[in-house]
C-alpha cells in the first residue's frame, strides 16, 4: 500500500459517517486510490448506496468545495513524512 493510500485511508477513518457519506455523493469526482479507501471505508461501516443517496426528504448535501478535503490530506501527508 502507497502513503497515498495510507493517508487517504486514515483521512476516511477519521471522519463521521455523515462527512464520509457527503465526500462519497461525490466520489466519481475523485482520482482512484480515493475512491477506493472511500469505498473500503463505507463498507467497514456497513453504509450502503440508499445511505449515500439519502432518504427520501433527507437528501445528502454535497461537499461545498474541496479544500477542506485537500487541507487535511495535507496534514496527514505531512505527518507521515517525518
Amino acid at each position: 500500500m502507497t502513503v497515498q493510500e495510507k493517508a487517504l485511508e486514515a483521512y476516511y477513518n477519521s471522519i463521521t459517517d455523515s462527512e464520509l457519506l457527503k465526500l462519497a455523493a461525490n466520489r466519481s469526482s475523485f482520482i482512484d486510490a480515493a475512491q477506493q479507501a472511500m469505498v473500503r471505508e463505507l463498507r467497514s461501516r456497513n453504509l450502503t448506496q440508499a445511505s449515500i443517496s439519502g432518504s427520501p426528504g433527507q437528501p445528502v448535501e454535497p461537499e461545498p468545495h474541496g479544500l477542506r478535503l485537500v487541507t487535511r490530506l495535507t496534514r496527514v501527508f505531512a505527518r507521515q513524512r517525518k
